[in-house]
C-alpha cells in the first residue's frame, strides 16, 4: 500500500459514500482531512489475521476480497466495492484482525485510523456520533440477520454450512457485497 494525499472532493465523498448518512459539508471536510488515502495495487494484502487492525477502510474505487484462512483451506467470504467499507469495528475497539483482506482489482483506500477517528471524537463529536452510529446499525443488522438463520436442529453439514454463512453474515460480506 502506498500512502497519497487526500484528493477525493467533498460531493464526489458523499456521492460514493451516501451509506455514511448525511453529513454536513463541514463534516465532511473535517473527515475527508483525518483520512489517508492509499492506492493498493490489484493483488496486495491490505489486513492479514493477526496483524494491527485499528483502521476502518472507506473503498473509494475498486475492489476487495475477504477470506478466512487455514493451512488447509482459504474460504472465500464476499467481496466490497466502491462505496462499501470494513474495518467498522477497529474504530469501537481496535484488536487483531481475523479474516484476510486482499486488493482484487487496484483500489484506492480512505483511510481512518483509530487516533485519528478519537481526534475527530474530541473536535468533531457530531460526525463521530453519526460515524458509531452508521456502524453500530450495521453491525447490529449483521447480527440480528445471522441469528434468523439459526438452526439448532440441522444436520453437521447443514451446521458447517451454516457456520461458514453466518461468518459471513457477521462480517457483512454477505449482504453487502456489491454487484
Amino acid at each position: 500500500m502506498n500512502g497519497s494525499s487526500n484528493t477525493l472532493a467533498a460531493a464526489e465523498f458523499q456521492r460514493v459514500f451516501a451509506a455514511l448518512g448525511d453529513l454536513s459539508p463541514v463534516q465532511v471536510r473535517a473527515l475527508l482531512a483525518a483520512l489517508d488515502s492509499v492506492q493498493v495495487a490489484a493483488g496486495a494484502p491490505i489486513v492479514a489475521p493477526g496483524g494491527a487492525n485499528d483502521s476502518l477502510y472507506l473503498i473509494s474505487s475498486g475492489r476487495v476480497r475477504v477470506t478466512l484462512e487455514t493451512e488447509r483451506v482459504t474460504v472465500t467470504l464476499g467481496e466490497f466495492g466502491a462505496g462499501q467499507w470494513f474495518g467498522e469495528m477497529a474504530m469501537i475497539d481496535p484488536a487483531p484482525a481475523n479474516a484476510t483482506v486482499r486488493a482484487v482489482k487496484e483500489c484506492t483506500l480512505l483511510v481512518l485510523n483509530h487516533r485519528r477517528f478519537l481526534e475527530l471524537r474530541r473536535s468533531q463529536p457530531d460526525l463521530s456520533s453519526i460515524l458509531l452510529q452508521t456502524f453500530s446499525h450495521h453491525l447490529t443488522g449483521r447480527l440480528r440477520e445471522t441469528l434468523q438463520h439459526l438452526d439448532p436442529q440441522g444436520t453437521a453439514e447443514e451446521h458447517r454450512g451454516w457456520l461458514l454463512d453466518a461468518v459471513r453474515r457477521l462480517m457483512g460480506v454477505a449482504t453487502r457485497s456489491a454487484t
